[in-house]
Order: structure tokens, then sequence, then C-alpha cells
């Protein structure tokens, strides 16, 4: 629009200049012969550099053109003989030249004038077809290619969680593909896809480092790798807080949980109840404080209390109404490990259930967060957490019975579990088990520290050369963005004032720094190579292209009834115009008398 403009006014000024030049001329012999060429010679050169277009009513049934992507099947093109055949694609260009290679601004400017763009492959972007707004579209899909079509990680982790990667595999062909996950060229899992068509698989690893990490997947068929694709996440360090222990007596479960806490860096206190008036405290990684009596200064110094269920039912009421006020107005966290010693499906008025089944289970080992351990649970007497809707289930069996759950309760959150012998874990040498369950109990439960902003990455697989969309989370107005230390400007959400948004094309692929001036949080966010994912990506764009190509549909049988459309003149028109006035021009001058 503002282009539009210039050039207006430049021609404006240029036809100012020449009817004064023509006017001042000595020789006014056919002066406004002079006055009209020239002005026919500037406007044809408005017009050439200006789109000039023009609504006409037109027939629009037989005149359709084709658009091939990535993936199309040049066999299918054998209906299509008679039309105009495009692409957006250098590679595809090379493939098949008789495609004309055009960009996004060019095939608006041919559509008005079709009934139809039949689009062949896998479609566009999501980006790219927002480009193209107002374009009808008729979409052939490829086939759902062969290899990973989905897969999902977590982007964060504590230290001491397990990395689980989920997704599918297309089959199509009888051979067995081996699904691979590697972490530091070390292999930690793997899974074989047998049978043909989509089939669902997992993967589990229990990285060992903090920072920025990189696993990879592979896809092996026989000796061939089909796929090797990245998959980055971050593992932050577990923040040393401080936790309370009470047990209703010593034993090998508190003991062996205080050993590791302190060994994890913890702040740690136990108190244990020997006798009815005798108690024994312990203090590792941090200054004794009074245990005798739980006043409400003494939770308050904590942020996670573990406590067997005997030891919390006998708390006094004034303890029990301090440790409820911590929780749910200060924000404490709360783990209760549920024992056998009282039969109670009462806890903590009616925030968990407990029940023990009938039959006699074997060992088995528990699943966690979509992980499953190898530690066995000695399944005898072993009681279980009846599911509800407001709880998240933190480890089950393999019947998917709860054994650990969370819920929230006020500001704080409480969690328990039923698990009592976890220290036999440790006896048998799982300690990776071990740390792995009790470090997602205390991330769970432990509080929430305060967020001043939040970042995130709102394009999906974002990749090198292409637009990315960030996002911004704060409350308070951010400056500039920095991204590789490029500077830009937020644009703030109408909707949601606290969010904000900024695009960005990475020149290279790898880990990448963004921040504001204004705020001291760094977001690492990672950039996937062009030929990252390529399965992913064309599944995408074959779900993103369905749904624009079903929008375009019925917009299109709109234009159909109303049978207008913007045509675009022809700029021979304009050339031909601007040749003769520049001729008559030279050669009225060349014979006019000096």
């Amino acid at each position: 629009m503002y282009w539009n403009y210039l050039v207006i006014l430049i021609c404006v000024l240029a036809f100012i200049f020449s009817v004064i030049k023509e006017y001042r001329r000595k020789n006014k012999q056919r002066l406004w012969l002079r006055v009209v060429a020239s002005i026919v010679a500037i406007a044809a050169l408005a017009a050439l550099t200006l789109p000039i277009t023009y609504w006409s009513e037109t027939s629009r049934n037989d005149n359709e053109a084709v658009l091939l992507t990535a993936g199309f099947n040049a066999d299918s093109l054998t209906k299509y003989k008679n039309d105009s055949v495009y692409t957006f694609n250098d590679t595809i260009k090379q493939l098949y030249p008789k495609a004309k290679l055009i960009t996004v601004s060019q095939l608006k400017n041919i559509t008005p004038t079709l009934s139809a763009v039949h689009l062949l492959g896998y479609g566009l972007s999501p980006d790219e077809l927002s480009q193209i707004n107002n374009v009808s579209v008729i979409f052939h899909p490829a086939p759902v290619p062969y290899g990973i079509t989905s897969a999902n990680w977590p982007e964060k982790l504590k230290q001491g969680q397990h990395f689980v990667v989920q997704g599918k595999f297309n089959h199509t062909n009888g051979n067995p593909v081996r699904l691979v996950l590697k972490e530091l060229n070390t292999t930690t899992d793997s899974t074989t896809v047998e049978h043909e068509g989509i089939e669902s698989f997992q993967l589990t690893s229990l990285p060992k480092n903090t920072g920025k990490i990189i696993n990879r997947l592979i896809a092996i068929a026989g000796k061939d790798t089909l796929e090797n694709e990245p998959l980055p996440f971050l593992i932050e360090p577990i923040i040393h807080i401080k936790v309370l222990v009470l047990t209703s007596s010593p034993g090998f479960e508190s003991k062996f949980l205080k050993n590791w806490l302190s060994e994890q860096g913890f702040e740690v206190a136990v108190r244990s109840t020997i006798s009815k008036d005798k108690i024994s405290t312990q203090f590792v990684n941090t200054p004794q404080v009074p245990l005798t009596q739980l006043s409400a200064s003494v939770p308050d110094k904590f942020d996670v209390l573990i406590s067997d269920l005997a030891a919390l039912i006998s708390l006094n009421q004034t303890e029990s109404a301090s440790l409820k006020q911590q929780v749910s107005q200060n924000g404490l966290g709360l783990i209760i490990k549920a024992d056998t010693v009282f039969k109670t499906p009462v806890l903590l008025q009616n925030d968990f259930s407990i029940y023990q089944p009938a039959d006699k289970d074997q060992p088995l080992s528990p699943q966690i967060q979509n992980a499953k351990l190898t530690a066995k649970i000695p399944i005898t007497g072993q009681q279980f957490i009846t599911d509800k809707e407001d709880m998240q289930t933190l480890a089950s069996d393999a019947q998917h019975r709860v054994l650990a759950a969370m819920t929230i309760s006020g500001t704080g959150k409480v969690v328990c579990t039923t698990l009592n012998e976890t220290y036999k874990w440790m006896l048998a040498g799982d300690k990776d088990d071990y740390s792995a369950y009790w470090s997602l109990l205390i991330a769970k439960a432990a509080k929430s520290a305060p967020q001043s902003e939040n970042w995130s990455v709102v394009t999906p697989f974002p990749t090198v050369n292409a637009r990315i969309t960030i996002q911004l989370q704060t409350a308070t107005q951010p400056g500039a963005i920095l991204m590789d230390n490029e500077r830009a400007s937020p644009i703030q959400n109408a909707l949601s004032p606290f969010q904000w948004q900024s695009s960005w094309w990475p020149l290279w692929p790898g880990w990448h720094i963004i921040k504001h001036t204004a705020g001291s949080v760094e977001k690492p966010v990672y950039v996937y190579d062009k030929n990252d994912w390529a399965d992913i990506k064309a599944v995408n764009k074959i779900i993103a292209t369905q749904k624009y190509a079903s929008d375009s549909t019925l917009s299109g049988v709109t234009k159909q009834i109303h049978g207008k459309v913007r045509i675009p003149v022809s700029k021979a028109y304009f050339y031909a115009l601007l040749l003769l006035c520049c001729a008559f021009l030279w050669a009225e001058g060349k014979m006019a008398p000096k």
C-alpha cells in the first residue's frame, strides 16, 4: 500500500515537472500534443509498476491449474494435460521441468481467472497457506509417508526424571523396523515394529547429565538407517529444597530416604517417635530447629513435609490445624506414606481413599509418568488408591491401579503413596528407579517457584530459514526481544494483554537463546535442520492443507454464484503506450525548428 502511494507521488511530481518544461519551451508548436504525450507516458510507466485490475463477469468452469508440492506422484498428472502446472519448489522444478516455478504473489495474480487450483502432494505449511489466502484449492493428498509420523517427548525435565518419547510409525512393507533411542551415542532403549499399518511405540531413558541434551531416535530396517532424528530437551538440576520427615517409628524406609535426600543435597530434618513421650531428631545440611511440637513456625521453614499416615494421625489438634494451614495457605508440599497400620478409607477430608484388593498378585514393576521401572514391588498386602477425577496419577501398576497420586489443596499440593518399602529397591541395586520415584514425588509436591515470565515456541518443529513465532507471557511490558542478539519489537495480544509475540528467521540449526532486554530469563530454543522429521512435517502439511481446502471450497461456491472475478490488465498495453509516446516526443523534438 505504501509503495503504491510512493509511485503515485513520484508520477505526479514528474507530470508537474514535464508540463512546466513544455510551457517554458520557446517553440510552442504542438504544445498540447507534447503535454498529452508526456502525461500518457508517465501514466503508462505508473501502470507498469502498479497492479492494475478490473472486475469482470467470466465463466471459470474449465480453466484450472495444478500446483505441485513434495510427495506428488507424476503419474497423477495425466488427467491434467490441458492445465497449467506450477510449483514453489526448486527441487520439483528440476524433477519435473514442465512445471513453472512461481512465487506466492504470482499465484495470487493467476488465480482470479481460474475455476480451481489442484494441489498435489503433501500440501503446504500453515505459514505458506496464510500467504495464499483466498485462493480456492482442491487438495489431492499424497499417501501418508512410510516412517515416523508422530513423536512426542518432554521439552523440560528435572534431574532424576525419566525421558520418555512416544509416537507412531507407519509401517507399509513386511520388513521389521527397529527403533532405537540413543543418548550420547549409547543405546538406552529399543523396540521393533513388525506389523503393517500405523503402530504406536514408546522408548525410555534416565539421563544422567543436566543442561541442554540431544537424544537421537533412529529407525533401522536391516542394514539401512531409515531415519536419524534429534530429540532436544532440557534437564534442570533439582532445587535443593528443605524437607521435613515425620515417622511414627524409626525404620529402614526413613533411614534410606534420609540418606538419599542428603546425597542429593537437600536440607533434611527427621523427627521419629521412639515411644509415647520420647522422640529423636536428625538434621543434615541444615541448622537444628526445635521439632518437639509442630507449631505454626516449624512447617513454615520447610518446602516439603514427608510423613507416614500414623505420624499424621498422632498429631494433636493444634499441630493438625497448623499443618493444614501451611499446606492450604502457604503452599507447603505434603507427601503422605499410607501404611497398613490404619485401615481407614478417609485421608485429609476425603482427598484420598485407600483400598486393599482381595486377590494375591505376583510382584510387579510400577509405571511412573509413562516410564516403567525395573524394580519390583513386593505385592503381598499392597494397598492402592481409589482413582478420582480431581487427582493426578503419578504411579500405577500394569492393571492401572493407582500407587501414587497428587491433588491440590488450596495453594499447596498433597501427594499420597502406598509404596512403603522402597528401600528394598536400594538393597537390590535399583538406585536409579529409587531416585526416579522419589524425585517425581518431591518435584510434584514442592512449592512452585513464582515465574515473572514464561517463554514458549508457537511454531511446531521450528526449522532453519523459516519463520518461527515465539510467545512471551509477562505481567510487565517487555523490552526488545533478543534472538541471537538480534533485536525485535514484540507485538501485544489484543485479547490477552500479558501475551507478546514476535517472529524470527534463524540462519543455522541447533540451540539458540532468546530473551528480552527488560528480563533476566533466557529461553534455549532448538532449531531443526531442513531435513529433520520430514515425515512428521509431511503429515502436518497434509492436515493443515486439508483444513484449508475444506474452507476454500465453501468460499469457492460463493464465487461461482456471483461469477465476478478481478482480472489483471496485461502489461503489454502499457509498454506499447509508453513506447509510442516516447517515440512521438523524440521525433517531434527532432523535427521542431531550432
